[in-house]
C-alpha cells in the first residue's frame, strides 16, 4: 500500500508542491513484534504461540508489515525494517 505525501520546495522564490507516492512507514507494535521474531529465525508457529495469537493473525501481521514497508517479501521487509532501524 502506498501512501501519498506532498513535499513543498522553494525554487527561486516560489514555492512548488510535490506529489510523492512512497510506502507507509508506519508499522504497529504488534507487527512490528512480529517481524522482529521472524528476523530472528523463529517459525510462524513458535512466533504466533509467543505472541498468543494464531498462525493465521501472524501471517496478517506479517502482510501488514510488508506492505508498511512496501515490500514483497518478509525477507524484503526484514532487511528494510532493520535499515531504518525499527526492528
Amino acid at each position: 500500500m502506498l501512501a501519498f505525501f506532498f513535499v513543498r520546495d522553494t525554487i527561486a522564490g516560489s514555492t512548488v508542491t510535490q506529489l510523492h507516492d512512497q510506502p507507509n512507514r508506519h508499522i504497529s507494535p504488534r507487527s512490528r513484534q512480529a517481524l522482529r521474531l521472524v528476523a530472528a529465525g523463529k517459525s510462524q508457529a513458535v512466533a504466533a504461540h509467543e505472541l498468543g495469537i494464531t498462525e493465521s493473525a501472524l501471517r496478517m501481521r506479517l502482510k501488514s508489515a510488508r506492505e508498511g514497508l512496501g515490500s514483497r517479501t518478509t525477507a524484503e521487509a526484514i532487511i528494510a525494517a532493520r535499515d531504518l532501524s525499527i526492528i
